[in-house]
């Protein structure tokens, strides 16, 4: 969620092959003053090469002329590399040709393995070249009603791009650009469903326009739902799912009061009716799990915290406080594996922090984008 109400702009870095051209030559020994062209001259041993002397150097700079390059670099295209192999075009050599350099391609013959490709379990390859092999296995351990992409951490940015994010790997992966027809409203807080769909929450403000149904494996919309924004009082709100029981897999969808007065409720999705429980002391960001626990964070709180809500009144125990955070524009907040993942962004720049066993860490100390929204289901890992 997001606090204050802006305009902003923000900087996806992407990794890749940088293209273009070079206007002059590195060495300044060709006669075009051009990188790559070829010497001129007369030739005086009649096999118009341009050699005078027949020692096939036409520039005389102590290289063999084989190819277009006369100037003794190596480098035919003037893109500041040493053609070899089959490199001719201008950038960075890229064998595969799937927009990724060589020196980050860890494996630049396969156009499937790159820096920006999610792992794939049980395949045998590093996927995501981050130096390791099938790091992902099956966190399934409360039924088998998951969704394959039900099994991670996902975050929306307020500019409607959807992440992947799988906590042992410490970054976030683009699945696309949400496309829901909701106007000039943008996302507010997100949560996920054991079936893969992400239940997003879009807001002018602080005034609810809806919630949309989004796919996790694509990030395609999948309509507005027949949710009444304003039931019970809730304008704009965070939002968790958690099982019944510890012994099953039905799950409830909650939701936390962020406008006026605090309060935890509950949305019924066969009714998209919404049910008050009770008051809470802040505007939460919320998570469960597949334990039946409700998790949530203060982030506008002073100092902030996270605690354990009781689902059927609303009261907190279990609190652990975080001042380290403070200030916050936007933040949001996710259970995976036995630890709580703070997305938190005191501007416009998101960092992960990791609370595990009590303990604060910075987990990923930027990520290049401002996340408003986080939601992760209960096929979610217990533990790690």
């Amino acid at each position: 969620m997001r606090r204050v109400i802006f305009l902003t702009w923000a900087v996806l870095m992407g990794l890749g092959c940088e293209s273009g051209t070079r206007g002059d030559d590195a060495t300044g020994d060709d006669t075009t003053g051009t990188g790559g062209s070829t010497d001129t001259g007369t030739d005086a041993d009649g096999d118009s090469d341009g050699d005078t002397d027949g020692d096939t150097d036409a520039d005389a700079d102590a290289d063999t002329d084989t190819d277009t390059d006369t100037d003794g670099d190596s480098d035919a295209d003037a893109d500041g590399d040493s053609d070899t192999g089959s490199d001719t075009s201008t950038g960075c050599p890229d064998n595969d040709s799937d927009e990724w350099c060589a020196d980050l391609d860890c494996n630049d013959s396969d156009p499937a393995v790159n820096p920006g490709m999610e792992e794939v379990p049980s395949n045998g390859l590093d996927d995501d070249c981050d130096g390791q092999t099938d790091e992902l296995v099956d966190t399934d351990t409360s039924g088998g009603d998951c969704a394959a992409e039900a099994k991670y951490v996902y975050a929306i940015s307020h500019t409607k791009k959807l992440y992947r994010f799988n906590p042992p790997d410490k970054k976030l992966v683009l699945v696309g650009t949400v496309g829901c027809k909701a106007g000039l409203a943008t996302p507010y807080s997100m949560s996920v469903a054991r079936d893969g769909t992400a239940y997003v929450l879009y807001s002018n403000g602080l005034s609810c326009a809806g919630l949309w149904k989004v796919s996790t494996k694509d990030a395609s919309c999948k309509g507005k739902t027949a949710f009444k924004c304003g039931q019970s009082g809730f304008a704009v709100f965070g939002m968790g799912f958690s099982t019944n029981s510890t012994t099953t897999t039905d799950e409830t969808l909650y939701v936390g009061k962020t406008d006026g007065d605090f309060k935890l409720g509950k949305i019924d999705l066969g009714t998209y009716k919404l049910t008050s429980i009770g008051t809470i002391s802040g505007a939460p960001e919320m998570t469960g799990n597949a334990a039946a626990e409700l998790w949530a964070f203060f982030g506008w709180s002073s100092p902030t915290k996270v605690v354990q809500f009781d689902k059927a009144t609303g009261a907190e125990s279990n609190a652990v406080e975080t001042p380290q955070l403070s200030g916050t524009a936007a933040f949001a907040f996710a259970f995976w594996g036995g630890d709580f993942y703070i997305f938190y962004a005191p501007s416009n720049n998101t960092a992960i922090w990791q609370l595990s066993g009590g303990t604060l860490t910075n987990y990923v100390p930027t990520t290049g984008t401002e996340i408003v929204g986080a939601g992760v289901s209960t096929c979610a890992p217990l533990v790690q």
